[in-house]
C-alpha cells in the first residue's frame, strides 16, 4: 500500500468494532481485513484475508489437517487475477471457502480461484457492494515472495474501488438512464452542473440495494 503512494491506516479490530458503530462510522474507500472478521457486514467495498465475512450463508471452514496445495485453476479473464500468474503459489494450510447453501435474493458468490481442497479466492456481492475473499493467511503461503501479489493488490484495489473507472474517458448518449447504487443509508442524490439536481428515493418503491 506504500509503495502504491495510498492514504491508509492500521487499525486492531476492536477499534474497528468500536468505530463502526459510531454516527459517522468508518471512513474508508476500501477495507482490508487481515485475519479478522468483522461482526458487522461493512457497507464498504473489502479485501479480506485468513478470515470469512458474516455474510448469509458464506462459510470458512477452518484448517481440518487438510495438505497443502497449489492454485489448480483461475478466472484469468477477470480484471483482479488477469495479470497474476498463481501457478507456482503454495499454500501450507489450504481452508476452502463454502458458497451459501441457501441462496439469499441480496447475495451472490462467485469463485475465482481453487486449490485442491474447493476455492480460495472468492467474489462476493451484497446490496451492490463487492467484497473479495481469500481463503488463507498470507503469511502461510509464498504469495508475498512472487511479483503477482503486489499486482493482485493493486488490481483489486481498482477493482473495488472504480479507481481506474474513474480515469477512464466514457461516453454515453442522452437516451440512456444513469444507474447509481446507493450505499447504505443512503437515500439522496444531488447533481450540481451543468444544471442541479435532486433525487430522492421513496422507501417501499425499491428493494435495498436497487439503483
Amino acid at each position: 500500500l506504500s509503495e502504491l503512494e495510498l492514504p491508509f491506516r492500521t487499525i486492531s479490530a476492536s477499534t474497528f468494532a468500536r468505530e463502526v458503530t459510531t454516527e459517522r462510522g468508518i471512513q474508508a474507500d476500501l477495507l482490508i481485513f487481515d485475519r479478522v472478521q468483522p461482526q458487522l457486514l461493512p457497507s464498504t467495498p473489502s479485501i479480506s484475508f485468513g478470515a470469512g465475512l458474516p455474510l448469509p450463508g458464506l462459510e470458512l471452514k477452518p484448517d481440518a489437517g487438510l495438505p497443502g496445495t497449489y492454485f489448480i485453476s483461475w478466472l484469468r479473464t477477470h480484471p483482479v487475477l488477469r495479470d497474476v500468474a498463481l501457478d507456482t503459489v503454495y499454500i501450507a494450510h489450504a481452508a476452502p471457502l463454502t458458497p451459501p447453501s441457501t441462496p439469499d435474493p441480496g447475495f451472490t458468490m462467485t469463485e475465482r480461484a481453487r486449490g485442491a481442497p474447493g476455492p480460495l479466492i472468492a467474489l462476493a456481492e451484497h446490496r451492490g457492494t463487492r467484497h473479495l475473499l481469500v481463503s488463507f493467511p498470507i503469511a502461510d503461503s509464498t504469495w508475498p515472495t512472487q511479483v503477482s501479489f503486489p499486482i493482485f493488490i493493486s488490481a483489486a484495489i481498482d477493482f473495488l474501488t472504480l479507481r481506474a473507472s474513474a480515469r477512464e474517458g466514457r461516453m454515453f448518449t442522452t437516451s440512456e438512464p444513469a444507474e447509481i447504487v446507493l450505499p447504505s443509508g443512503r437515500s439522496r442524490i444531488e447533481l450540481d452542473g451543468p444544471a442541479r439536481l435532486v433525487a430522492e428515493s421513496t422507501p417501499g418503491k425499491t428493494e435495498p440495494g436497487e439503483p
